[in-house]
């Protein structure tokens, strides 16, 4: 397994988290050709939003459809992350997304409900421990 070691740049320098580790494996690399790749760090989906997207956004669209939740979720990958390749098209997944592009993907999933649809699904912060405000 490659490791992927996190940290922060200083002054145009990478400085691991766990240096110790990062020396370590570099040593192991001595006198090798090898590939780097510097990337910022991108946050993955959180508990909360997994949860909004289960419990509020699925669960209404698969009770307003006719869904069982799983099936809605599979609607809405393909209607909201196919990927056009050829020779085939294929769904990406949710669970991949930042932080950011997920929200964008809930902006356009609770556009689409409302207008072509006509069932309103609220907002993450319009949502309360025991379902939503209506």
């Amino acid at each position: 397994m490659i490791p992927i070691f996190k940290g922060t740049v200083k002054n145009g320098i990478f400085c691991a988290k766990d240096s110790y580790k990062y020396k370590v494996h570099l040593f192991k690399l001595e006198g090798k050709e090898v590939e780097s790749i510097v990337r910022r760090k991108s946050k993955k989906r959180t508990n909360k939003e997994n949860q909004y997207y289960w419990g509020c956004v699925v669960e209404i669209l698969s009770e307003e459809l006719g869904y069982t939740p799983e099936e809605m979720n599979e609607v809405l990958k393909q209607k909201f992350l196919v990927i056009h390749k050829e020779p085939f098209d294929t769904c990406g997944s949710l669970k991949k997304l930042t932080t950011v592009l997920f929200e964008k993907k809930m902006t356009e999933i609770r556009e689409w409900a409302s207008i072509d649809m006509s069932i309103f699904i609220p907002l993450p912060n319009e949502v309360i421990e025991e379902g939503y405000n209506a």
